[in-house]
């Protein structure tokens, strides 16, 4: 197995900017994190099905699931749900001038006022398993990473109402911006979606 890395871009025709990565190295493990954060965020997926997150200095073990190889069907790693003012802050991802094939690219004038990003470990050769997310994400772009293994799926579609921080709680405001991670199980569990209602 070959090292695999991406990473997903924003633009809005002026600029553009890479906020996420993705790397599989050649021993299995996996590692995915965020780009230009004050306190640098990493997710890593080991082969032996232990996981770890890490922001800044502090490392949280998320704990033991399936070996990467053991994998079956379709399983979330993690949701994220952007508004489009936060792709515009200047401290929000980094500047990017070049990208390769296997980046993804995501126009923001495409989307209403949030974009939405998932991923997945998808058990090698079971495409079909996707249907399900193509019934319940409208207008929903998947992107799959085959030599990965498992293989790797990214899935962008457009995500709710834009938030403002004046009209909800801190923890709902807080919620709406922390990558939420799914443990891992044999059957995948269910598809867990952000939603942060208004303040009453």
């Amino acid at each position: 197995m070959g090292k695999t890395k991406f990473k997903i871009l924003a633009t809005d025709g002026t600029w553009t900017k890479e906020f996420m990565y993705f790397l599989q190295v050649p021993k299995g493990d996996i590692y995915y994190g965020e780009i230009n954060l004050a306190e640098p965020d990493k997710t890593s997926r080991h082969l032996s099905g232990i996981s770890h997150h890490k922001r800044g200095e502090r490392m949280i073990k998320l704990g033991k699931g399936l070996k990467l190889t053991e994998y079956v069907g379709l399983h979330q790693l993690f949701v994220i749900s952007i508004g489009k003012l936060v792709f515009e802050n200047q401290n929000f991802g980094s500047v990017s001038t070049k990208s390769n094939k296997n980046d993804i690219i995501i126009d923001i004038r495409n989307f209403g006022l949030r974009v939405g990003i998932m991923a997945f470990l998808l058990e090698p050769n079971k495409l079909e398993t996707l249907n399900h997310l193509k019934e319940k994400l409208k207008d929903i772009e998947l992107k799959v990473y085959m030599n990965t293994n498992p293989w790797l799926v990214i899935a962008i579609f457009e995500n709710g109402n834009e938030i403002h921080k004046d009209a909800v709680t801190q923890i709902e405001w807080n919620k709406a911006f922390v990558k939420m991670e799914i443990p891992s199980s044999e059957k995948g569990g269910n598809l867990v979606m952000i939603d942060v209602p208004a303040k009453k």
